[in-house]
């Protein structure tokens, strides 16, 4: 569930505030979260990290892309403008991370970068 989920904003809500509850407990703060809604929370597969959960899916749109195209470079031009996006901000964030400043990039996220062979650099067309 997006943080905005205009079909259905109640449930938005809910579920941000299991996350933050879930924060919660996981920092030693009282919280509402019990062991048991935990785990049901947990049987049915709940995501506790949303934009960890955001990456997964742009990475394996983008690992469908390649299959499609045999590159991952995507356009700005392509139809999914998001996934275009994404991708110029890894490569973004795989430099801020290397400089040694704030980024969102991790070494397992490059891992699974290079694993399709994603360039880092974007090359200019001739």
């Amino acid at each position: 569930v997006p943080h905005t989920y205009p079909k259905n904003p109640q449930l938005a809500r809910w579920v941000k505030r299991q996350r933050r509850q879930y924060k919660m407990l996981q920092s030693s703060q009282s919280s509402s979260m019990t062991p048991e809604r935990l785990q049901l929370l947990n049987d049915v597969e709940f995501v506790w990290d949303s934009h960890e959960a955001n990456w997964c899916e742009k990475y394996s749109a983008l690992v469908e892309y390649k299959q499609q195209h045999n590159t991952c470079h995507v356009p700005s031009t392509f139809t999914d403008k998001k996934l275009a996006t994404w991708v110029k901000c890894q490569r973004r964030q795989y430099k801020l991370f290397f400089q040694g400043r704030q980024s969102a990039m991790s070494q397992h996220r490059i891992r699974l970068l290079e694993s399709i062979q994603f360039d880092w650099e974007v090359r200019p067309t001739k």
